[in-house]
């Protein structure tokens, strides 16, 4: 929503929140996707080609 709420309002958006909430290597699904060959900053998808940042709540 806040990558939505600043494109309309013709800002940048905002991921201090998304930085708080960051998960970490100790979080099951971020190591499941490290062994899948995911790095961290790389989007999702076959070759890389989806989205980077998260999905705001």
């Amino acid at each position: 929503m806040e990558t939505f709420r600043a494109l309309k309002e013709g800002r940048e958006p905002d991921y201090s929140e998304y930085k708080q909430f960051k998960l970490t290597c100790e979080n099951v699904g971020f190591q499941m996707l490290e062994k899948m060959g995911w790095k961290e900053g790389e989007g999702l998808g076959a070759d890389g080609q989806g989205i980077v940042n998260p999905v705001n709540k």
